[in-house]
């Protein structure tokens, strides 16, 4: 049994009559939700959509419909599951970088500690002076504990090559799907 269809262009001065067959096919319960919604998110038919993925002209009708084919979507998901790993990895690097930040904060500051404290020694009894040289002690092995810490610019250019080269991996995949 077949039915006709009248199709229009874009500004509606032609009419095409297009005879249409009734078929039947088996299509996998993912795909046909996927096509459902889409058909339902841009108020056509299901069996619109279907028609226009067997002529393979779904991407001008909904613009941001796009094909790739099972090993393409492999590499895809591979990729990406990479730089979303490599991105956790430079987000913790940069939280010790936030950390070092504080680190170097905290260091001035012991450091401004102990200028005050050398210059209040004058004056000062021999117990005072022996427990201002304690203190000072003190505050400089804080300040050498938080230099072993402190990420260092080397360290900064090492993440950046490894952002730019996970980034790479995902956009030769993508460019690749698009050529």
């Amino acid at each position: 049994m077949s039915e006709t269809a009248t199709n229009n262009s874009v500004q509606g001065e032609e009419t095409e009559k297009v005879n249409l067959v009734k078929i039947s096919a088996r299509i996998n319960q993912k795909i046909d939700d996927v096509m459902r919604e889409m058909a339902k998110e841009y108020g056509v038919s299901f069996s619109e959509v279907v028609r226009l993925a067997i002529d393979g002209h779904l991407e001008q009708y909904f613009g941001n419909v796009q094909y790739m084919d099972a090993e393409q979507g492999k590499e895809i998901r591979m990729r990406c599951a990479l730089l979303g790993t490599e991105m956790q990895h430079i987000r913790n690097e940069l939280n010790k970088i936030g950390v070092n930040v504080n680190q170097i904060a905290k260091w001035n500051n012991i450091e401004a500690e102990i200028v005050q404290l050398k210059q209040s020694m004058a004056g000062k009894t021999a117990k005072e002076r022996y427990e201002i040289v304690e203190r000072v002690q003190f505050l400089q092995k804080c300040q050498n504990e938080i230099l072993l810490r402190v990420v260092q610019p080397s360290d900064m250019e090492e993440y950046v090559q490894r952002y730019e080269r996970a980034t790479e991996g995902v956009s030769k995949a993508l460019w690749h799907i698009q050529g």
